[in-house]
């Protein structure tokens, strides 16, 4: 916002908040922060005397039981999808269009073949772990749609050649596009109010609109 760079963007890398179990079985060589090597250079306060305290005890879990949001930003749309500022959602943007796909409508449509502005955009969530991933679903120049596994919730299957995908991954790990790997798109999951804070403009996913 200023000096000789002002205006320049930095680069965004693709994210998930997920259970650390389902992101273990996904990614098994992951590495773990050491908070006690970082407290070395850094004043950690009480966390420096128990490494594992930050991974052991949630701070924010009152938090999370209340119905207090903090800051509270009037854009927040009130409709059928959106009546708790304070629930999750996983926002995208494409092309200068930001979409919003609230938790509480994809634990009834885990599965969401979207487009928007023309692109097409795979939105699938496990609720067993509360996990939101957003893929471009295409493959090959080919636009591929999606159903969810009906044995494993982890799992969502392409209906044009019934392989089975990773939700957490994006990679087809059956069938015959085995080893295919999906675009992450480049998403947020954030509580609603903090979405629409940065993106006022936001639209909200609902099941009978479409692009």
């Amino acid at each position: 916002i200023d000096g000789e760079l002002k205006g320049t963007r930095l680069a965004f890398f693709s994210s998930a908040l997920t259970e650390w179990f389902a992101w273990q079985q996904a990614h098994p060589d992951t590495l773990v922060l050491s908070k006690t090597q970082t407290c070395a250079q850094f004043n950690c306060g009480a966390y420096a005397s128990n490494s594992l305290r930050p991974y052991q005890i949630d701070p924010y879990e009152s938090y999370y039981a209340t119905s207090e949001a903090g800051v509270i930003n009037s854009n927040i749309p009130r409709g059928a999808n959106s009546d708790e500022a304070k629930q999750r959602v996983i926002g995208i943007r494409i092309a200068g269009t930001a979409r919003a796909y609230p938790f509480s409508v994809l634990a009834k449509t885990p599965v969401i073949n979207d487009s928007i502005n023309g692109v097409p955009v795979l939105v699938a969530f496990d609720p067993e772990t509360e996990t939101a991933a957003a893929y471009l679903r295409e493959l090959n120049s080919r636009s591929l749609t999606f159903l969810p596994s009906p044995k494993n919730s982890a799992l969502i299957i392409d209906e044009q050649n019934g392989s089975e995908w990773l939700i957490s991954t994006g990679t087809a790990v059956g069938g015959s596009l085995k080893d295919s790997q999906l675009p992450a798109l480049i998403s947020t999951t954030a509580f609603e109010f903090g979405w629409y804070d940065y993106f006022p403009n936001s639209e909200t996913f609902s099941p009978r609109a479409s692009d």
